[in-house]
């Protein structure tokens, strides 16, 4: 193998490891550079223009500083909440408010200005001015801990410089003049707020003292008595109720022991005996009798002295009188005549008596404290709420009073205030002569120049997304999934044969004819990758087509026989264009009688219709006569068996065939053959075309063994060693037609002319 080969097969492994490159925002910008430079200049200059055309605006400043007179009065009880308390932000809203711009519209003379200003009369239109070229902002620079300075920074932009200073002073005197007077009206009117709430509060004071004094009348018509003494005396009642109640659960409980006894002495000995009771007979005398009554009389002194002392209604009375009425019973059983006798004294009995006596009186007593309860505990009850409302009045009254006072104190204070004045505005920066601030050239050309930026950049995309072309070898192998074989500059026609070669055949064919040309040189580089890409193996059937008539698959075809051949192997090249045969015209063979056609029509033999050539070790099988069915000749088996019989007798077999996008026939020959080579030229379509033609390819199961960019040349900006140019030294129009009568008409693929120079290109074929 040559040097030469040995160059190129490296450049070919070079080219397969090469990584696919996707289009992406950056290499579109860096392809299409000089879109983006076109951008950049436009960008630039239309800044310019804007720069140079638009209104130049000045801006003049001041500072005022903004003090709260009355701060020692009105902050006098709270000093030490007076940094809380943020004024000044009130007086930017007061500086931008429409009450002072309207102030300082009237106040603005426009025989002063220079520039062009609403007249008098239009004061909506001139505040509007004023607004949209004020502004106030408060200074950063404040005292530590503080809400913010009270010093505001203004300035009025406007087209004039001396005007800017004049506007914003009149601004500026409006604003004192407005500041006085909106305190004073502010003053006035929260006074007269406060006066409407005192007397509010006044009216609400009256109502609540005539509503304590209804109370207390209330209260007194209820009771003289205290509230304390009728609960001390309802606490009274309810402990004799509950000693009466005991008592008389007592009395019912003996009651029921003693009348569940009968007559029978020791029943009842032994229920006197539960009750504490002793029975005994004894002989009543008159010694008896004498102290029963003395005993009487004794129990009724008792019950006058207790009356006298307790009253009615006490325990001790109704004891007493119950003794005195067992003591008259008792004496009225034991002398019921007034006579002496013995007599069976039944204490039991007596006892009986006695309870019954008592369990009335109690029952009678139980419902007299419950009726009295009952009245001093509704009583309490009335007395009670009166006098939880009479508290609640106090309260309410106590806070009126003292609302009335800190609102007269608050009262005075403004009165006070309203005399010395709200707030200062001193100036301490006078408004001077305005500066431009605009337009800025750094700006504005800045801006512009970023729009030129993006103009450009995305006109890059827009050309790179409508491009149809292959732009790199990684994206040939990366869209179609085929290694680059080879690269064909333009054949340079018009050069001269090289010394010593010689040979009846077109200009095209430099591998014979000028074979140390660059573009020999590729067509052995495509050897060379064929040779790789075939693993050395012998007896090889290598079919050329392309996508699209006018690609060079012909003349492709013929250098590549020839670079074989030079090699020292045995080629044959067969035309199977039977559309528009080519091959007999390269090598400048009298149009054959014989070919291809013949012999699988079986008119002629393999031996009869080969023709050699001027090449050593190259032959060519022509196409013979143009049959009106191709497609079918070549899906015979007689087709396949003349493959196979050249397959056996020479190295290498190439087969020409029509372009793929426009007949079947070369769909038809794929199938047959050891490996397919794609040949394009680069153009700005070519990308979809030669998809469309590697699947077409590979849906017949084709082994596509790579493909080969025809009319490429040197350009530097390339990412590969070759460019991808759209100009190239031959054009032609190819038309397949079935009128084989005239098929000789039309020009083929390839110049046959040693005229022609780079970049021209061939008029349309006729008919």
């Amino acid at each position: 193998m040559s040097n030469s080969d040995e160059h190129n097969q490296d450049q070919f492994q070079s080219e397969s490891d090469a990584p696919a490159q996707g289009m992406n925002l950056i290499t579109a910008t860096l392809r299409r550079w000089p879109l983006v430079l076109l951008g950049i200049g436009f960008g630039l200059v239309l800044g310019l223009l804007m720069y140079v055309q638009a209104t130049r605006i000045f801006q003049s400043g001041a500072q005022v500083l903004i003090v709260k007179k009355n701060a020692a009065i009105l902050g006098a009880a709270n000093n030490q909440f007076a940094y809380l308390e943020d004024y000044v932000g009130t007086q930017v809203t007061l500086l931008k408010s429409e009450k002072v711009l309207r102030a300082a519209a009237v106040k603005v003379d426009k025989g002063q200005l220079h520039i062009s200003f609403p007249d008098e009369g239009k004061e909506n239109e001139r505040i509007t001015y004023l607004t949209n070229g004020l502004t106030v902002t408060r200074d950063k620079e404040g005292m530590a801990g503080s809400m913010g300075s009270n010093v505001l920074n203004l300035a009025f932009r406007c087209p004039n410089a001396a005007d800017s200073a004049y506007i914003l002073d009149t601004i500026i005197k409006s604003y004192k003049n407005e500041l006085a007077l909106v305190y004073e009206q502010t003053t006035r009117e929260q006074i007269e707020n406060l006066n409407a709430y005192v007397v509010d509060r006044e009216k609400e004071r009256s109502r609540l003292q005539q509503e304590l004094q209804s109370k207390l009348a209330a209260m007194r018509g209820l009771s003289l008595e205290e509230f304390q003494a009728i609960q001390q005396r309802y606490a009274d009642l309810g402990r004799q109720y509950a000693s009466s109640i005991r008592d008389l659960k007592e009395a019912q409980f003996n009651l029921k022991i003693i009348s569940e006894v009968g007559r029978n002495a020791n029943d009842r000995a032994e229920a006197a005996a539960k009750l504490g009771i002793r029975l005994k007979m004894v002989d009543l005398t008159m010694t008896d009798l004498n102290n029963v009554t003395n005993a009487l009389k004794k129990a009724e002194f008792n019950l006058d002295t207790l009356k006298k002392r307790y009253g009615d209604d006490h325990p001790l009375i109704i004891d007493a009188k119950a003794q005195l009425e067992f003591l008259q019973k008792l004496n009225k059983e034991m002398n019921p005549e007034g006579d002496s006798k013995e007599v069976f004294l039944d204490e039991l009995a007596r006892k009986e008596k006695f309870l019954r006596a008592q369990e009335s009186f109690l029952r009678e007593h139980v419902q007299m404290l419950e009726s009295k309860m009952k009245d001093d505990l509704q009583l309490g009850i009335q007395i009670g709420g009166l006098q939880s409302d009479c508290q609640l009045i106090k309260s309410n009254l106590e806070k009126l009073e003292q609302d009335i006072k800190d609102q007269n104190e608050k009262k005075n204070k403004l009165d006070v205030a309203k005399l010395s004045g709200g707030y200062e505005a001193t100036i301490i920066t006078n408004p001077a002569d305005g500066i431009q601030v605009a337009p800025s050239l750094t700006r504005t050309m800045a801006l512009w120049l970023l729009l030129g930026v993006l103009a450009g950049v995305g006109l890059a995309v827009v050309v790179e997304l409508t491009d149809k072309s292959f732009r790199t070898p990684a994206e040939i192998r990366r869209r179609l999934g085929l290694p680059v074989i080879g690269h064909i500059p333009p054949i340079r026609t018009s050069l001269a044969n090289e010394k010593g070669a010689t040979g009846n055949m077109d200009a095209i064919v430099v591998s014979h004819l000028r074979p140390k040309s660059t573009e020999a040189e590729a067509y052995r580089g495509v050897r060379t990758s064929l040779y790789f890409s075939t693993q050395g193996r012998g007896h090889q059937v290598i079919q050329v087509t392309s996508p699209n008539p006018g690609d060079g698959k012909s003349t492709l075809a013929a250098n590549l026989a020839v670079s074989i051949a030079q090699s020292g192997k045995r080629a044959v090249l067969i035309d199977c264009d039977f559309r528009k045969p080519r091959i007999h015209k390269i090598f400048h063979v009298e149009k054959p009688e014989v070919g291809l056609a013949s012999i699988i029509t079986g008119e002629s033999t393999v031996a009869a219709s080969i023709r050699p050539t001027d090449v050593e070790n190259l032959s060519i099988l022509p196409c013979g006569p143009r049959p009106a069915n191709p497609a079918e000749l070549l899906t015979s088996p007689e087709f396949q068996a003349i493959v196979d019989k050249l397959r056996a007798e020479y190295d290498f077999v190439i087969i020409d065939t029509p372009p793929v996008l426009a007949v079947s026939d070369p769909l038809v020959v794929a199938p047959r053959v050891d490996g397919v080579l794609l040949v394009f030229r680069m153009t700005k379509k070519a990308r979809p075309t030669a998809e469309r033609a590697r699947e077409q390819l590979a849906a017949v199961g084709s082994n596509v063994l790579g493909v080969v960019v025809n009319g490429t040349g040197q350009r530097r900006d390339d990412y590969y060693g070759y460019g991808y140019g759209y100009n190239y030294g031959y054009g032609y129009q190819y038309q397949y037609q079935y009128e084989y009568e005239y098929a000789d008409d039309y020009s083929d693929d390839e110049p046959s002319s040693h005229e022609l120079e780079i970049g021209t290109e061939l008029p349309p074929a006729k008919g």
